[in-house]
């Protein structure tokens, strides 16, 4: 099984592939705001 970049949307789904961008950005704002708040 060879994990191609054109085989990824087959494993993870178009779902899978907006969902991790999501979460990164939802880590970012979240550190974003607890810096703020430690400030």
């Amino acid at each position: 099984i060879s994990l191609k970049k054109e085989s990824v949307p087959f494993w993870l789904g178009p779902e899978g592939l907006r969902a991790i961008p999501a979460g990164i950005v939802q880590a970012v704002r979240i550190t974003m705001l607890v810096s703020e708040l430690e400030v």
